[in-house]
């Protein structure tokens, strides 16, 4: 299978700022890495992000570790957070 030529405009400033700062060869390894990055961390970013969402919204609830319905230690919330810090950390 031969390679394949993928060409785009780029008009953000920050794109631009970046991309503009590497030579042909440097940009074309840049942009691969970028996606190859994306492709395999996306979901897993996605899922860190949706979990730091349900800790924020529980700390802004007032029910950040406990679950006052329930009257027990909520050790779920304290497993989201080791394991989204633990997420963070890998990347």
């Amino acid at each position: 299978m031969g390679s394949e030529i993928y060409s785009f405009r780029v008009e953000e400033e920050d794109l631009k700022e970046v991309l503009s700062k590497l030579s042909g060869k440097e940009r074309t390894i840049f942009i691969k890495n970028a996606l190859r990055f994306y492709i395999n961390f996306n979901q897993k970013i996605e899922s860190i992000a949706g979990n730091v969402e349900k800790i924020l919204d529980r700390i802004e609830n007032g029910s950040a570790f406990f679950d006052s319905s329930k009257e027990v230690a909520a050790g779920k919330e304290e497993e989201i957070l080791l394991s989204s810090i633990e997420d963070i950390l890998n990347l």
